[in-house]
């Protein structure tokens, strides 16, 4: 079983080695709920990089999809969010902790949500059936619970309630959950206490808040308002921890913007035994465990402390016993915090454009190519988050870009590209991005670019850049029919050599693209191939490319809700890829290790499905 290893620059070996509840940690750094934890693979992945615990989503009793999107909206000082607890259920959910204990024996919690006491009481009795070691109640829920009609994340005896409910029924160690969403913080955590709890979690998400897109004049989130994440709500979570520290012996995780080592310092003299890492994940990407227990690591040896322990919590100690003013904290030398995050991360730039239609351009009776007139620095391969701001928010390879304007071509399949289908020049959408992987754009190499049906137009803005490099392009072009080929004639005035294969023989050759690609190569040298279109066809031809040992890539398109690498959604087996992050264009090495690339995806709720 893979376990995470101690950070090879400490001299000490255990320096970050800690205990919760009788476990033993290779770190202090814990994975939260609800950030990429739906599959196991995901959770795998973190603990890999260097968590010293991982915590699942937030399972519910039956699968829930959440909202639709837009369900991330960026600003300067963090996230907002409104997933809506999506999650495959419960059943579902202990599968995936089975399948993570089978290859990864790192700590796990596994989270639960509910509105009443029984509810939490079967979840609690599912989990019991697993090999997690942890179970954890999200009780940060805004529905009414006690007869004041205040919230359960406001209400220590509805708090009291649940946390006896699930304490009588579980097999595991109980970890309360508790919002900021509240006047009494440690009236709240020794409710937990008294219902049985054997440690607390704090701090869920902060408001709800909202972020309004002025040029549409309307909020950004499909829900109006979301949960507020990131390094601005960190000063809030500190004192909270700090005040359930006062009320409470239990111990805590403590969480709410941790990005830095030296964050992690502060919620330990705040009290915390634990220190939780989310948004970080997309500010300073999924290495943010192995690089802030580096961080961590060097601040614990300038202040010549041998553990983690030796923090804990120093900062209620000095309340009570202040030092002289040149006798802080022992050990503490002056200094700056040097482990700050660099001001030219994601969060200062402006993601998101709210632009008109410029043009439509009809390419089939259900395939449209809708361009902006606003200029985007992206690459081949790279995509948008598009939105109209009607419940819907989807990912879109770009089909051109240019210096002043740039493309997506959507087919007509759901409720949400019907609409976009039926907008006009001029109406108002709203885009982020350009986000992900891009394909490789060598010099004067022989490159075979294979498309299929909607997968056809992002080849064109590589096309365009492999004949400005002095390339000499072939495209496979396939459709089912002939009715459904794409861009023909735009690859034709990029002066790219086609050869045109369909389904049924209504266009060029008849039958399918991968038989045409098996054809070509048999009887034509290439230094590689490009491909995007459906995943099976993908499969089939990675077969082939992978037996000629012919280098390639392909541009993979996965169901997204954040877009950015934190709701794990699009997360892939068996190591918990990231499409949006990782991908969407990925090369043949790294397809080569999914186990379900061409096999199965996942819904809204996370579900798994064959393809």
């Amino acid at each position: 079983a893979m376990i995470a290893k101690i950070p090879k620059d400490d001299p000490l070996g255990n320096r970050l080695a800690t205990t919760f509840l009788g476990r033993e940690l290779t770190s202090p750094l814990v994975l939260p709920a609800g950030v990429v934890g739906t599959a196991f693979s995901s959770l795998k992945r973190a603990a890999l990089a260097g968590a010293g615990m991982v915590t699942t989503k937030s399972f519910t009793l039956e699968p829930r999809s959440g909202h639709a999107g837009p369900v991330v909206a960026e600003y300067p000082g963090g996230l907002l969010n409104c997933i809506g607890l999506a999650n495959p259920g419960i059943e579902e959910g202990c599968r995936e902790i089975e399948e993570y204990r089978a290859v990864c024996s790192t700590p796990l919690i596994a989270s639960v949500f509910a509105t009443t006491a029984d509810e939490f009481a079967a979840l609690a009795a599912a989990v019991s059936t697993t090999a997690a070691e942890f179970l954890e109640l999200n009780l940060s829920c805004p529905n009414v619970a006690d007869e004041f009609g205040v919230p359960i994340a406001a209400s220590p005896s509805a708090i009291r309630t649940m946390v006896r409910a699930a304490k009588t029924h579980s097999g595991k160690p109980v970890i309360a959950k508790l919002s900021p969403n509240t006047p009494h913080m440690g009236a709240c955590a020794a409710a937990a206490e008294e219902g049985g709890a054997d440690a607390l979690c704090l701090i869920n998400t902060v408001g709800p808040g909202m972020v309004i897109d002025t040029v549409a004049a309307r909020p950004v989130l499909s829900n109006g308002a979301g949960g507020v994440s990131g390094p601005v709500i960190k000063p809030i979570a500190v004192r909270m921890v700090w005040e359930a520290r006062r009320s409470s012996r239990l111990p805590i995780i403590g969480m709410g913007g941790a990005s830095t080592g030296e964050d992690v310092v502060e919620f330990l003299m705040a009290g915390a035994s634990v220190v939780g890492v989310g948004t970080a994940v997309y500010l300073r990407g999924m290495e943010v465990f192995g690089h802030v227990a580096a961080e961590l690591n060097r601040l614990l040896r300038e202040s010549g402390r041998s553990s983690i322990a030796q923090i804990r919590p120093i900062a209620h100690a000095a309340e009570h016993h202040p030092a002289p003013a040149a006798r802080v904290a022992a050990g503490a030398r002056s200094r700056r915090n040097t482990a700050t995050v660099e001001s030219a991360g994601p969060f200062a730039r402006a993601a998101r454009l709210t632009v008109p239609v410029g043009s439509i351009q009809e390419e089939s009776p259900t395939v449209r190519t809708l361009t902006f007139p606003a200029r985007i620095d992206a690459r081949p391969g790279q995509f948008v988050m598009l939105t109209d701001f009607a419940a819907g928010e989807k990912p879109f390879s770009l089909s051109s870009v240019s210096p002043d304007a740039f493309s997506v071509t959507l087919r007509a399949v759901g409720p949400f590209t019907r609409r976009l289908c039926r907008l006009r020049a001029g109406d108002l959408v709203s885009f982020r991005g350009a986000y992900g992987s891009s394909f490789f754009v060598p010099d004067r190499e022989e490159v075979l670019l294979v498309g299929g049906g909607c997968g056809t137009p992002p080849l064109a803005p590589l096309a365009a850049r492999l004949v400005a490099r002095g390339c000499r392009v072939l495209l496979l072009n396939g459709a089912r029919t002939g009715a459904e080929l794409l861009f023909a004639r735009r690859f034709e005035q990029l002066g790219v050599e086609t050869i045109v294969s369909t389904d049924d023989g209504s266009a060029g050759r008849h039958g399918s693209v991968v038989d045409l690609a098996a054809e070509i190569l048999g009887r034509r040298r290439f230094h590689r191939v490009c491909a995007a279109g459906p995943e099976r066809m993908l499969r089939a031809l990675h077969g082939i490319l992978t037996e000629r040992r012919l280098s390639h890539q392909f541009l993979l398109e996965r169901y997204m809700k954040c877009g950015i690498g934190v709701c794990g959604s699009c997360a892939m087996d068996p190591d918990g890829l990231r499409v949006c992050v990782e991908g969407p264009v990925l090369d043949g090495k790294a397809l080569s290790t999914l186990t379900e690339f061409g096999r199965y995806r996942r819904d809204a709720a996370g579900r798994r499905e064959p393809l």
